[in-house]
């Protein structure tokens, strides 16, 4: 994930709209745009600090770092969110759990979980806490939640680990 943006307030998303509406009455389409945009990129970034809520607490024996979010280069990527949190045992081994959502990328990445050949194809088809994953040739998990959100699992730690926090994962707050 990318360097953590300054948080957006509300103040800001409100006064970009108002600057474009204002922009839009006047005629002036390209500043109307500029700060449609703008709005657009601070909710997204707004929308992935709450993503990283979602996250799990350290497994006993584990430490973590705080998560980090980044609505802006996915916004500038077709959209989206993105966040992410590191895991790290006493050994120095990771875990590392990816959360990217919202995106029309995904859209078509869905395919590759719903059709049982193309997920054969990408690794073993696995269940992890009722969620459809793919464990690939790599030791990472891909999950897909809701047609929504890509879930990666990675890092040095053994498959184990990284099913244990796919385990502990909290799947229901991404749809809630």
């Amino acid at each position: 994930l990318g360097l953590t943006a300054l948080p957006a307030s509300a103040d800001e998303i409100s006064d970009a709209l108002a600057k474009a509406n204002e922009a839009y009455a006047a005629g002036d389409l390209t500043t109307a745009k500029q700060q449609t945009d703008a709005a657009a990129m601070l909710l997204a970034q707004k929308a992935a600090e709450q993503l990283a809520e979602v996250f799990p607490e350290p497994l006993e024996g584990w430490t973590a770092e705080a998560a980090t979010t980044d609505g802006m280069s996915a916004a500038m990527f077709g959209g989206g969110i993105m966040a992410g949190r590191t895991y790290t045992d006493a050994e120095g081994n990771t875990v590392t759990i990816d959360v990217t959502g919202d995106s029309p990328m995904l859209m078509s990445l869905a395919a590759f979980f719903t059709s049982p050949e193309m997920a054969a194809a990408m690794g073993e088809p696995a269940t992890i806490a009722g969620q459809q994953a793919i464990i690939t040739t790599e030791g990472e998990i891909q999950m897909m939640v809701a047609e929504r959100f890509m879930i990666a699992i990675t890092g040095s730690a053994p498959i184990e680990a990284k099913i244990a926090y796919g385990e502990v994962f909290d799947f229901g707050k991404l749809t809630d």
